[in-house]
C-alpha cells in the first residue's frame, strides 16, 4: 500500500509561554538575577516561530514600580528575552503577567521581593520628649536603616552618629552606635546639658538621608 507522509508544522500563535522564569527572590529596585524569556505557541502548545510579535509585562499582582524595558518584541525563534526588569515596592510577594494583542496571556511564578540597598535612617523608638538637664534621656532612641521604599534593612555594622541640630546646648553620652544584624542601632546614654528649651536631635550616616527629632 503507498505511504503519505504529512509534516505537521505550527499552526498560528494563540497564546503565550514562559520558558524562562524570572528569579524567585529579588530585591526592591534591583534587576531580576534570572530575566524571564517568553515565547509564542500555537492551540496545540507547539512554539511559532514568528518574529515581529510585542509581548508586555505589567505586575499582576503585589503591587509596586516595575523598572526595565516592558516591551519586547519576539525574535525570528518567537521568543521575547527580557532584561533589565526589576520591581520596587514594599517587600512581599509579587506576579508577571504577559500579554499580547489577541493571544492567551502568561502569569509568572511568585517573585519574593525583598528590602534594597539602605538609603535612608528612621526612628523606631522616639527620644524622650522632656528631659531634665545634664541627665541621661529617660527614653533613649533607637534608629532603623530603611530602604526607598520604607522596607527596614538588615545589615549589620553601620555606625549611626547623634548630634544636637538645634541650640547651643551640648549633647553627651556615647554618640554613636552601631547597627545590629536587623540593621537596629540602639543608643543608650545620650544627655543634653545647657540652657531649658527645645532641642533636636540629628541621625547621620554617611550619604543615608538623615532624621530628626525633638527632645
Amino acid at each position: 500500500f503507498p505511504v503519505t507522509i504529512v509534516t505537521i508544522t505550527p499552526g498560528a500563535a494563540t497564546q503565550l509561554a514562559i520558558i524562562t522564569q524570572p528569579s524567585t527572590t529579588a530585591q526592591s529596585g534591583t534587576n531580576f538575577a534570572q530575566q524571564p524569556v517568553v515565547e509564542l505557541r500555537d492551540i496545540s502548545g507547539n512554539p511559532v516561530l514568528t518574529a515581529g510579535t510585542s509581548i508586555t509585562v505589567a505586575i499582576a499582582t503585589g503591587g509596586g514600580s516595575l523598572g526595565g524595558t516592558a516591551t519586547i518584541t519576539t525574535g525570528s525563534d518567537g521568543r521575547a528575552t527580557y532584561s533589565g526588569l526589576n520591581i520596587t515596592g514594599t517587600a512581599g510577594n509579587r506576579t508577571l503577567q504577559f500579554t499580547s494583542s489577541g493571544l492567551t496571556s502568561a502569569t509568572s511564578n511568585a517573585i519574593n521581593i525583598t528590602a534594597g540597598a539602605a538609603t535612608t535612617l528612621a526612628i523606631a523608638t522616639e527620644p524622650s520628649a522632656t528631659a531634665q538637664n545634664d541627665v541621661n534621656l529617660a527614653q533613649q532612641p533607637t534608629v532603623q536603616l530603611k530602604d526607598a521604599s520604607g522596607n527596614n534593612v538588615a545589615q549589620a555594622g553601620v555606625t549611626i552618629t547623634a548630634v544636637l541640630a538645634s541650640g547651643a546646648n551640648t549633647l553627651g553620652g556615647t554618640l554613636t552606635a552601631t547597627t545590629n544584624a536587623q540593621g537596629l542601632a540602639t543608643f543608650t546614654n545620650l544627655k543634653i546639658t545647657g540652657a531649658t528649651g527645645v532641642r533636636t536631635i540629628r541621625f547621620t550616616s554617611g550619604s543615608l538621608t538623615p532624621e530628626t527629632r525633638i527632645s
